[in-house]
């Protein structure tokens, strides 16, 4: 008899896990608060390129076909979380530069507990088709659930949880500028050289590591951190694939399958903070590197 243990991590349990560790004592409990300004810009996201997706009729929003889980925020949808004006003119020349981005996290509100929007709250109702606009994957440069997402915002603290991702992140200190940022800035070095696991044990292992913070090189790397404004953080998002898992002759469905599975690395800036949900973290990005995650391997008896 074979058991498959599978590496996952349910977005509730995680962060209920991460809300109770302790936050670094060179964290401030309470953040600088800088209320975003109501004149925004949208960024738009790259059109969706399966032609056998279908069309979500709530708002418009393009979904995989029968499941409204892998829709992806339309131009209207994207104007709702854009970041203001202010800050699109100020960092203009750096978004013009290649896989950059410049996006409005909301804070956590519990919208996604069912993509059908069981929670009715006008909150929820107003950025259904940005799931919340809490969750973000950089691979694929979208709001999207939290299981699908490389970074959660929710109360001031951003989390690296998803399904089947090992996710790090480390604060490299206020005004360091993103465009400045390679292998070689200082505490840069640890998240550019470390290694991928492939064996669940060890993923499970790397995992606990990051989950109480682990110290290297006088930074700290951890699957959370409580954001500071201008302080610039770097994080490594290995979001694994999963090896094809076959019952009774017929091949298991997973919906990691619709995903952009990547082993990604980020440097972003916190250019904007609120208290207010709807203020959220404005975050400055560029990605510094992309490779194929590994395919987990899995245990077997």
């Amino acid at each position: 008899m074979k058991k498959i243990f599978i590496f996952a991590f349910i977005l509730s349990g995680a962060l209920a896990a991460a809300n109770a560790q302790t936050i670094d004592p060179a964290t401030p409990q309470q953040m600088p608060q800088t209320t975003v300004g109501t004149t925004r810009t949208a960024r738009t996201a790259s059109p969706q390129k399966d032609a056998n997706q279908s069309v979500d009729k709530t708002r418009g929003g393009v979904i995989a076909k029968k499941n409204p889980v892998y829709r992806r925020p339309t131009k209207e949808d994207l104007r709702l979380a854009a970041p203001d004006a202010a800050a699109a003119a100020k960092y203009e020349a750096f978004l013009r530069q290649p896989k950059t981005g410049l996006v409005r996290l909301l804070s956590d509100q519990g919208c996604q507990e069912n993509v059908n929007l069981v929670n009715a709250s006008d909150f929820c109702i107003r950025y259904k088709n940005l799931f919340g606009g809490s969750s973000f994957s950089f691979r694929k440069d979208t709001y999207t659930l939290g299981r699908f997402a490389d970074v959660v915002y929710k109360n001031g603290v951003l989390y690296s949880y998803g399904k089947m991702t090992l996710g790090f992140i480390a604060d490299l200190g206020e005004g360091v500028a993103p465009a400045d940022v390679s292998s070689q800035t200082p505490g840069a070095k640890y998240i550019f050289d470390f290694a991928a696991p492939v064996d669940l044990a060890s993923i499970t292992a790397a995992s606990a590591n990051f989950q109480n913070g682990f110290r290297a090189d006088g930074f700290i790397y951890r699957k959370a951190h409580r954001l500071q404004e201008n302080h610039t953080y770097l994080l490594r998002s290995v979001a694994y694939r999963r090896r094809e898992q076959v019952e009774r002759n017929k091949i298991v469905y997973d919906d990691l399958n619709n995903d952009e599975r990547r082993d990604v690395i980020i440097v972003f800036q916190v250019v904007g903070l609120s208290g207010d949900a709807e203020g959220g973290a404005t975050l400055l990005w560029k990605e510094l590197r992309r490779t194929n995650a590994a395919k987990i391997e899995m245990n077997k008896k």
